[in-house]
């Protein structure tokens, strides 16, 4: 069986969810994963979305439902 070559991109990932600790497991579940990602941030209430993301280069943002300002706050944030 041949095995594909690694890519030498990444991908540049910031995590939003309600705590500081579920931002950390999907973090380490990402980066255990077989592709190379890269997890610039996390926050869990939106400003700090709106900073992280202003401050870092980002490809995906993993936005939970539930964020500190409430139960489904993460389905109607906009940047």
């Amino acid at each position: 069986m041949r095995k594909s070559p690694k890519s030498a991109c990444s991908v540049s990932v910031f995590i939003d969810d309600s705590s500081n600790l579920s931002c950390q497991l999907i973090a380490t579940a990402l980066r255990r994963g077989r592709n190379q990602v890269k997890v610039v941030g996390y926050a869990t209430d939106v400003d700090g979305i709106r900073q992280g993301l202003e401050q870092n280069e980002t490809n995906v943002a993993v936005i939970g439902a539930g964020l500190e300002e409430g139960a489904l706050v993460g389905l109607s944030f906009t940047f």
